[in-house]
């Protein structure tokens, strides 16, 4: 089918992309062949949109990007977590650790996987320098006996705690895998 409009250089320049991407009409697509058929600027015009541009795109670089931004706000999570946890210990919110500490195990087996023993490092380090801090903060004489058992005792309990809570996490991950 042959049209007898003819298009000048600028309307069909502004057609090309519409051409290209499929979105111009049918009479539009013609008018546009029609014209590079006798127009070589316009025709060069066609064939270097037209080429074939491949966009490389590595999925595996993105997909560990968005992993290291959420493993990075997970493990912030989780130092706040256990930092709060920390600060409750001696106030009347203490027994939520009850259910602080095992949830922060569950985050951890759910954000670092294998490497959960992260949190448990973490749990170690802060809770224990965390309860020396509160010790000497609170306490108007300081007995050095006192400084490393309390805090040691509380370490344990937040290790437990956090340990049942990796256990509650691994469970439920396998769980999950299942139904898959």
């Amino acid at each position: 089918m042959s049209y007898e409009y003819k298009i000048t250089c600028a309307v069909c320049q502004d057609l090309i992309p519409l051409v290209n991407d499929h979105v111009a009409s049918e009479e539009s697509e013609q008018l546009v062949l029609e014209h590079t058929q006798i127009c070589k600027t316009c025709r060069d015009l066609l064939e270097q949109i037209n080429l074939p541009h491949e966009i490389q795109v590595d999925d595996k670089k993105i997909i560990q990007a968005i992993k290291k931004y959420y493993v990075k706000i997970g493990l912030a999570v989780l130092l706040v977590g256990a930092i709060l946890g920390v600060a409750m210990s001696r106030s009347d919110a203490q027994f939520y650790n009850l259910i602080l500490m095992p949830v922060l195990g569950v985050i951890s087996v759910f954000l670092l996987g294998k490497k959960f023993w992260i949190s448990l490092v973490g749990i170690i380090v802060v809770s224990y320098v965390g309860e020396i801090v509160i010790y000497v903060l609170f306490t108007r004489t300081i007995e050095w006996k006192y400084l490393f058992t309390a805090p040691l005792t509380m370490m344990v309990i937040y290790l437990v705690l956090t340990a049942v809570g990796i256990i509650i996490g691994g469970l439920l991950k396998f769980a999950f895998k299942k139904e898959k």
